[in-house]
């Protein structure tokens, strides 16, 4: 099989637009080995960021107090980056709860909103939108208070990310690994609970998502999962989830996902790649960004993570794991400040991503590229 290509180049508006459509044609192929009329576009979603070379990690996991070699090594470094989100999230609820007319319900839902607001998660967002995320990328050509000293030395890009068959992979991982399934379960109500019936449900579901052809109609939903609905399913089964579970009435899969990427049951290796997510809309800024997310599960590090930190590699990004770098594309931005005036000249500017009184009035102040 030939290698696909997996980095582009754009000069242009115009040729980042073209290279999307080369990667839509590229995925539908691969879906059908034809183009056919009539097909519907593969799911895309998009980050842009403002130097190309960054890790594709989460904000967490850029924390280098928390992440430098002289710091806590495997089960240690797990405990302490746990630590730091759970007193994260405590303060940030604290200071932030009567903000909210409909307050959210679950870690995961908080852990979104925080990471659209600085805070450091292990949640990474997405964008549904090709255009805000370019904004995204050329934001320091856009921001009048970023020097020409500043901009000259940004190398920006945006990623492309196919989520249903990040997800798919996901879906396929866990289909094969009894031993992670038995870890999940040892974590169920009560203890004593028919594990190999579950585990059976557990597969059976994942064969129907894999295998069926009566989701023609949702192929663009059925890998899209939204932890916090299944976050708030779970809390109302409560002691009601595994008689759910065995009649047939909740599926076990969702209880699985909701500990290891909601909760963050810690894991002994990198194998299984963050999970694709949707949300809700906690605040404008969202909705305006359409943003959307990859959740982290909490991985422990082993032995040798620290030296090749040291080396400049992040041994947690999404683009060095197996199932998730065949999910993922990049177009280089190789000539932002073009990009950035053209932008301006159709209607795109810093306000669409932030729909907040200041930047509104930044925006009328400098209206220009510097």
């Amino acid at each position: 099989m030939r290698n696909k290509k997996s980095t582009y180049e754009a000069y242009s508006i115009d040729e980042y637009v073209k290279y999307i459509g080369d990667i839509q044609k590229e995925a539908l192929k691969e879906n059908d080995g034809q183009m056919n009329d009539g097909q519907v576009p593969e799911i895309l979603w998009f980050r842009g960021i403002d130097y190309s070379e960054h890790p594709l990690i989460p904000s967490l996991f850029r924390d280098s107090d928390l992440m430098k070699s002289t710091g806590a090594e495997g089960a240690n470094r797990y405990e302490t980056l746990k630590y730091a989100e759970d007193m994260r999230t405590q303060h940030y609820i604290a200071k932030n709860y009567h903000l909210y007319n409909k307050l959210p319900s679950s870690r995961i839902e908080w852990l979104e909103v925080m990471q659209h607001h600085e805070a450091k998660t292990r949640v990474m967002d997405w964008s549904e939108s090709a255009m805000h995320s370019l904004i995204f990328a050329v934001e320091p050509f856009l921001d009048r208070k970023s020097t020409p000293q500043m901009r000259k030395c940004q190398f920006p890009c945006v990623w492309l990310l196919k989520p249903t068959r990040l997800n798919r992979g996901v879906m396929l991982y866990l289909s094969s690994e009894e031993d992670l399934i038995n870890k999940v379960l040892t974590t169920m109500r009560p203890s004593f609970i028919d594990k190999a019936s579950i585990k059976k449900k557990i597969k059976g579901f994942m064969d129907m998502l894999n295998g069926s052809d009566g989701f023609k109609n949702i192929e663009h939903l059925k890998y899209i999962f939204n932890l916090s609905t299944i976050n708030d399913e779970i809390n109302q089964l409560s002691g009601n989830l595994v008689n759910a579970i065995k009649n047939n009435e909740y599926p076990a899969l969702f209880f699985v996902l909701k500990k290891i990427y909601s909760d963050g049951l810690p894991l002994n290796d990198r194998k299984l790649p963050p999970l694709a997510i949707i949300q809700p809309y906690h605040t404008e800024r969202i909705r305006s960004q359409r943003g959307v997310f990859t959740v982290f599960p909490n991985y422990i590090d082993g032995d040798g993570d620290s030296q090749l930190r040291d080396l400049g590699f992040e041994p947690n990004a999404m683009q060095y794991n197996n199932i998730a770098k065949d999910c993922i594309k990049k177009i280089k931005i190789m000539d932002p400040e073009r990009i950035a005036f053209e932008l301006l000249s159709i209607g795109m500017n810093r306000s669409s991503l932030y729909p907040e009184f200041p930047v509104i009035s930044a925006e009328m102040e400098s209206h220009k590229i510097y």
